[in-house]
């Protein structure tokens, strides 16, 4: 899936106002994304907040894709956005500070 940044979203927007000859539908997104796997495994060293034993409700490795695992199926594409001159941060930069704000 993929996320952005609320700080990123707000600097993105703030970069839309100077783009005078572009009018239409635009996606933003950090570069990167993550699956649901990837999204509980960070989440797992903070087990003891959360008060649930992730690994074991959730995490359970196969060798099928599950649906929510695929990561091309959830990816936004920002090339137009890229193609305008932003450039977006890579998800694996914040995500975790962010995970261990709303953790803590």
């Amino acid at each position: 899936m993929s996320f952005i940044d609320s700080k990123e979203a707000g600097k993105f927007l703030a970069f839309l106002k100077d783009v005078n000859d572009f009018k239409g539908c635009i996606n933003a997104a950090s570069d990167g994304v993550l699956s649901m796997y990837e999204i509980l495994s960070i989440l797992e060293p903070n087990k003891n907040v959360l008060d649930k034993n992730i690994s074991e409700l959730f995490l359970k490795k196969t060798t099928e894709i599950a649906p929510y695992n695929d990561v091309e199926s959830y990816q936004i594409n920002t090339a137009l956005a890229k193609k305008l001159g932003f450039r977006f941060s890579n998800i694996n930069s914040w995500i975790n500070s962010l995970i261990k704000e709303y953790t803590k």
